[in-house]
């Protein structure tokens, strides 16, 4: 007969490790969002999808636009160049 401390070792479940400092990030966002993340006007990101640019996706009346195109279009855009203004 086995003891009861080593059979009660035996039938334990293992518990699933939760990592709550992991960082879901979404694949779609709805356009209010998305003008907000990418920092461009509602039309402008309309203008981006009628060129082929973005990404949009329809869920019922919902637009949608994907994380990916927003990256893309963003990283797409030339850099800024300094006008020579104030000096620092």
């Amino acid at each position: 007969m086995v003891p009861v401390d080593q059979n009660k070792d035996n039938t334990k479940k293992k518990k699933a490790k939760k990592n709550w400092g992991e960082v879901i990030r979404p694949r779609a966002l709805q356009m209010a969002a998305a003008v907000v993340y990418s920092g461009c006007s509602r039309s402008g990101l309309y203008r981006a999808h009628a060129a082929g640019k973005l990404v949009m996706l329809k869920n019922g009346r919902q637009t949608l636009v994907t994380v990916e195109s927003l990256d893309a279009l963003l990283d797409s855009l030339p850099k800024a160049e300094s006008r020579g203004g104030l000096a620092a």
